[in-house]
């Protein structure tokens, strides 16, 4: 298996946050029709599906987390 170089790795993570910023409205319409056929009595399941502006910030930290890391392949960590 070949694997991405970490610059290639790092325009692919690029992407990702672009387009979860640029598609929130689209994601925030799909999550409301993934909660209207969930069963809301499941609470805490409920509560963790629901989708906001707040979690897409979340998730492209979370992406920019990665982006900032040295690539890992080969490292060796004890």
């Amino acid at each position: 298996m070949e694997l991405l170089s970490i610059d290639q790795r790092n325009q692919v993570l690029s992407v990702m946050m672009r387009l979860l910023d640029e598609n929130r409205q689209q994601l925030n319409i799909a999550n409301q029709k993934d909660l209207g056929a969930f069963d809301p009595a499941d609470r805490a399941m409920y509560d963790r599906l629901i989708m906001n502006d707040a979690k897409i910030d979340g998730m492209i930290q979370a992406v920019r987390d990665i982006y900032s890391d040295s690539d890992p392949i080969g490292v060796l960590r004890y």
